[in-house]
């Protein structure tokens, strides 16, 4: 039996990520005293811009979770020993890098540069899809394990 399970300190990976990003904005907004996204002034007919926006990110929140649990349960069926499972998940986030660089870390950058007009919508998608791979593979070669926590 792991420590953590012993001590009791094992968590869900939202709690973790929900203290992260807790801590984050703290952060972020004590020492650096600004918004973290710049954006441009307000005009009533962005309004429907961000409605269509909305939209299209629940598409992919939809899309988001099934290629997760699609990844997760690949890895869980394949028949190797588990220590090569997060390897394999490793080699494919590796060649998405070598590919879309912009797919990994933690984006804000990009998606200021989105906000500002300056990326196209082929590369927004492109990032995006490729964003969505990159955490399926990360976390489901890992979760075929039983380990959460690496997702940070």
């Amino acid at each position: 039996m792991s420590l953590e399970r012993e001590q009791g300190f094992q968590m869900s990976a939202e709690k973790v990520f929900a203290i992260a990003d807790t801590c984050f904005l703290i952060d972020w907004s004590s020492w650096r005293r600004r918004d973290l996204l710049q954006n441009p002034p307000l005009d009533p007919l962005s309004l429907i811009s961000y409605a269509v926006l909305g939209i299209i990110s629940g598409i992919f929140a939809i899309l988001y979770v099934k290629v997760f649990y699609g990844i997760k349960n690949f890895f869980s069926k394949l028949s190797l020993p588990n220590h090569f499972k997060p390897a394999i998940g490793g080699l494919l986030v590796g060649l998405i890098a070598l590919f879309v660089p912009q797919s990994t870390g933690m984006g804000y950058g990009w998606i200021q540069l989105a906000i500002w007009g300056r990326i196209s919508p082929e590369i927004m998608l492109i990032i995006a899809l490729t964003k969505i791979f990159a955490t399926g593979f990360t976390i489901g070669s890992r979760e075929a394990v039983e380990s959460l926590l690496p997702r940070l």
